[in-house]
């Protein structure tokens, strides 16, 4: 079955790069701004992200963590508008730990910085981390810059993670560290629900919480990747 949908995608990614030969399609820059209800413990009126789309890559078709996808967008604009809902207004003893898995353009890492930089922290160890991992390199080269134009590096690390094969060091190094996972549209394959739900086991704390966000697909070769998220968890 796993050969089968390696050659299913290698076949899509050949009929795409006939349909659009040319990795020179310009960059798009996007500017999403986040509402805050009235509920929200912030001071700000809205939350603000702006983000370089690169084109993807035709001769790559793993690059898609180069565009910002719906769910993402979805998930965003959750978190802003219910930061307490998504346990950010918490201020464990050790700072409030972050991992964002599948980061792409970073859209889910840089909203969750804004939101905590509205509130003010009485004492340096209260200060937030947030690891913001991928695995293309293209994909944690136009993250860094996007961590970068939103000014938020004093709080978001951007790190390599291949979740078939993660290498834990440094500051994933030590297990059961993070306090929140976030995920959006990640599961192209069978096996990735697997590989990520074995690296949220490892880094979650006991008292943690996982945030996943997927489209249900009805057709086309990711259809019924959430018959995959469901097996691996069940609850």
């Amino acid at each position: 079955d796993d050969e089968i949908l390696l050659l299913v995608d290698a076949a899509t990614h050949l009929l795409a790069s006939f349909a659009n030969p040319s990795d020179d399609e310009p960059a798009i820059t996007r500017t999403f701004t986040f509402p805050v209800t009235s509920s929200n413990p912030l001071d700000a009126n809205s939350i603000r992200v702006e983000l370089n789309d690169a084109p993807l890559l035709t001769s790559d078709h793993t690059s898609v963590g180069l565009q910002s996808w719906a769910s993402s967008i979805v998930l965003a604009e959750r978190l802003c508008a219910h930061p307490d809902l998504f346990g950010l207004c918490a201020r464990p003893p050790k700072g409030l730990t972050i991992l964002e898995l599948g980061a792409g353009t970073g859209l889910l890492s840089i909203a969750a910085a804004q939101v905590l930089r509205s509130f003010t922290f009485s004492a340096e160890h209260f200060a937030p981390r947030i690891l913001a991992t991928d695995y293309h390199p293209a994909v944690l080269s136009n993250l860094s810059s996007n961590i970068a134009t939103n000014d938020v590096s004093s709080s978001v690390t951007v790190l390599p993670l291949d979740w078939e094969k993660p290498n834990w060091t440094g500051l994933l190094e030590h297990p059961h560290n993070v306090d929140i996972v976030l995920a959006a549209d990640v599961i192209y394959h069978p096996m990735h629900a697997s590989w990520i739900a074995r690296c949220v086991a490892r880094v979650l704390r006991t008292e943690g919480v996982f945030w996943l966000i997927v489209p249900i697909r009805g057709t086309g070769r990711h259809e019924g990747m959430s018959d995959a998220i469901e097996s691996v968890f069940p609850y």
